[in-house]
């Protein structure tokens, strides 16, 4: 099911003046300097490269750099909490449009089947995805001056409070949501398999804007949170 960026959805992160959990801050004055990454591994890839247009670029397809991997990826900056939508080409033209999976597909504003994100409030936001799948290729990243946050899959989201996560490690680890406001409003604890979907139960929480997080235990500094942002409707 496809689902559109709306106002609500800005709003309710714009009411969340500050937030403080364990080493991650939420503030609401950076501008953040926002990149996109795009795994091509498994396409071929067009001779003019791919292209990019989204509400940042004025609907207008803009070409990507070439990354030292042979990947392609695109800067710009982008207020906090500000939603974010675009659609990649595989070459400069409307019909290299890429076709995206509809689990993971948003309306744009203009009507047409597009990729979207949230902008966190730090210093660098960081998207990476696989050209043509739903997949997080390198997971979806955002990091401070010194501090990591790790993305992971979840699906259906939006959802009624019934979500599947795809653990990204093997090992104990608790499931929390936050409300937008700081407070902790559902946890539970699990053993997770790595790349096996989990059931998570939430249905009993009101609608609304929410962030889940996966701690694990026993992981690398670099490597133990990984956040996302849910929608319970």
């Amino acid at each position: 099911m496809k689902i559109g960026v709306a106002n609500a959805f800005d709003q309710a992160f714009a009411s969340a003046a500050i937030i403080r959990r364990s080493s991650i801050y939420y503030t609401t004055e950076m501008v953040p300097t926002v990149e996109i990454n795009v795994n091509v591994e498994d396409i071929n890839v067009h001779p003019s490269g791919l292209h990019i247009a989204g509400n940042f670029t004025q609907s207008m397809k803009v070409a990507m750099d070439v990354t030292d991997d042979g990947n392609y990826m695109y800067q710009f900056e982008a207020p906090s909490y500000s939603n974010v939508w675009y659609i990649l080409y595989n070459g400069p033209n409307d019909t290299n449009a890429e076709l995206i999976p509809d689990s993971c597909a948003i309306s744009a504003s203009t009507g047409a089947t597009a990729r979207g994100f949230s902008v966190d409030p730090v210093a660098f936001v960081s998207e990476s995805v696989c050209f043509g799948t739903c997949e997080n290729c390198n997971d979806v990243l955002s990091t401070s001056t010194s501090h990591k946050k790790l993305g992971f899959s979840i699906y259906p989201n939006p959802s009624k409070g019934a979500f599947q996560i795809v653990p990204p490690l093997s090992g104990e680890a608790q499931i929390s949501i936050y409300h937008l406001d700081g407070k902790s409003v559902f946890q539970t604890r699990m053993i997770a398999i790595e790349a096996q979907p989990e059931y998570i139960e939430a249905s009993k929480l009101p609608k609304g804007f929410y962030i889940m997080e996966l701690r694990y235990e026993q992981a690398d500094a670099d490597r133990n949170v990984y956040i996302q942002k849910i929608t319970i409707q």
